[in-house]
This record gives structure tokens, C-alpha cells and sequence, in this order.
């Protein structure tokens, strides 16, 4: 195998892999060598790497075996003094290079591992944290429910409470309103049987005293022809006294043949026949008092 091609070899194991290095390489002796490594490595740019911390460990390896296959190509080519310089100068500096990449390896794998870490805990807490807003907005849910439920059975109890006192209203406003038509049908009754009763007593009444007025004419006549069938002053004088003393009597059987005592119409107020023969019952009273 000539240099160059193995030149072309150390470029291929620069390029495979997911690993891409970036530093700067160390100055080289000879020019001509500083070139074709410049022309043999990729551009420069930062190592950046896609996956986990098993990947940073299997790009770690393979780090580890490239510069072990670059220490194998040293042993093949020969010892260090038989190497052409620019040879020798690029071997040292993939070592290097290798070197640095494996150390930029461990230091993302670190880095890879913290993050991780500091990841899971982020993410433990925001579990924590959603948890803790779900049961809280459970709660708050639960709380309102639990409101909006109290206000409606105090409404449902309210409309019940109010429903039965409308009833009870409007079956107090019912018996009213029948006992007042009862009672307004009972006092108009009341009125007529009064007119009725009145008319009936005004009557009796104007009935009776004009036969009680007839009656105590003819007994007052009656009295007086026999107080002139009288003789002598002594007779006269006792037919006189005789007469006075039977006035009365007869004036009184004329008013109870004119009212009778056991008339059940003449009971009311309104009657004025039975007050006026009681007070001509108890003084006597003549038939000019009738008058």
C-alpha cells in the first residue's frame, strides 16, 4: 500500500460513522503534509449527534477501533524513522484528531446523561403538575356541580313550598267565595221572609183593629143602655156605679175577643197590635182611646 492510498484510507475512516469532527489541527512540520490533510478531511464543523447515550457509546468504540487500525497501519508501514515525515505528520495528527473526538464523545455523553436527567425530572414534573391541574380543575367542576345542584333543590324546594301555599290559597279562596254566596243567599232569604212577614203582620195588625174598634163600640153601647134601664137616684146612682165597675170588664173581653193573646204573628217587633192590647189589658183603656 503506497502513502497515498493510505491517505485515502485515513480520509475514508475520517467520513464514515455519525461523528463528525471539528478542531483545530495541530500545526504539522512540512507543508505539503498540512495541505493534504486539509484536502483529505471534511470541512470543519461541530459534532452533533442524534440519538441517546447507547449511540454515544457505540461512536465512542468506534473511535477506539479507528485509532487502533491507525496504530496497526504505523505497525505495517514501519517503525517511526523509515515513515516519510508527511506520513508520520498525518499519523499524529489523525491520533490527535481521534483523541479529540473521543473526547468531545465522552463530554456529550456527560452532557447527553445530565440532560437526560434533568429531562426525566422535568418531565416527572410536569406529570405532577398536570395531575395536580386536572384534580384541581376536578374539584373546581365538582364544587360548581355541587352549587348549581343546592341552588336548584332550594328552587325545586322553593316552587314546591310556594305551589302548596297557592293551593292552600286557593282552596281557602274557594271556601270563601262559597261561604259568601251561602251567606249572601241565606240574607236575602232572611230579607224576603222578613218583608214577607212584615207584610203579613201589617195585616193582622190593620185587620184586627178594625174588629177590636167595632167590638168596643157595640160593648160600650151595650153599657150604656143598661145604666139608663137604672131606677131611683139610689139605683141610679149604684146602676151608675155598677156600670163604671163593669166597663172595664167589658172593654177588656172586647180587646181579647179583638186580639187574641195566642197569636204566634204578633210575636215580632214590627207586630203593634199586641203591645197596644197589653197596654190596654193592663189600664182599662175605653174605646175613645182606640179611636
Amino acid at each position: 500500500m503506497g502513502p497515498w492510498e493510505a491517505d485515502l484510507a485515513i480520509g475514508d475512516l475520517l467520513r464514515m460513522g455519525h461523528v463528525s469532527v471539528s478542531c483545530e489541527l495541530p500545526v504539522l512540520p512540512h507543508r505539503a503534509a498540512r495541505q493534504r490533510v486539509q484536502r483529505l478531511s471534511p470541512p470543519p464543523f461541530r459534532l452533533h449527534v442524534q440519538g441517546d447515550v447507547p449511540q454515544l457509546k457505540e461512536i465512542c468504540s468506534s473511535l477506539a477501533t479507528s485509532k487502533e487500525l491507525v496504530k496497526a497501519l504505523v505497525g505495517i508501514w514501519g517503525p517511526d524513522d523509515g515513515l516519510n515525515p508527511s506520513t508520520a505528520s498525518l499519523l499524529s495528527a489523525l491520533c490527535a484528531e481521534l483523541d479529540l473526538a473521543r473526547a468531545h464523545v465522552r463530554h456529550l455523553a456527560t452532557e447527553d446523561r445530565r440532560h437526560g436527567d434533568e429531562t426525566a425530572r422535568m418531565r416527572t414534573q410536569l406529570v405532577e403538575e398536570a395531575r395536580e391541574w386536572r384534580s384541581q380543575q376536578r374539584e373546581k367542576v365538582a364544587a360548581m356541580v355541587r352549587v348549581a345542584a343546592a341552588e336548584l333543590d332550594g328552587e325545586q324546594r322553593s316552587r314546591r313550598r310556594a305551589e302548596r301555599v297557592n293551593a292552600k290559597l286557593g282552596k281557602a279562596l274557594a271556601d270563601a267565595e262559597r261561604e259568601l254566596a251561602a251567606s249572601r243567599r241565606e240574607l236575602e232569604r232572611e230579607r224576603r221572609s222578613r218583608e214577607r212577614l212584615e207584610k203579613v203582620c201589617d195585616k193582622l195588625v190593620r185587620g184586627g183593629l178594625a174588629c177590636g174598634v167595632d167590638d168596643v163600640r157595640g160593648g160600650e153601647e151595650e153599657v150604656r143602655r143598661e145604666a139608663q134601664r137604672g131606677a131611683g137616684g139610689a139605683g141610679e146612682r149604684e146602676g151608675d156605679a155598677a156600670p163604671r165597675r163593669r166597663a172595664p170588664q167589658a172593654f177588656r173581653c172586647a180587646a181579647t175577643k179583638a186580639f187574641p193573646p195566642a197569636a204566634p204573628l204578633t210575636a215580632t217587633p214590627s207586630s203593634r197590635s199586641r203591645p197596644r192590647c197589653c197596654h190596654l189589658r193592663r189600664h182599662g183603656g175605653t174605646a175613645d182611646q182606640l179611636r
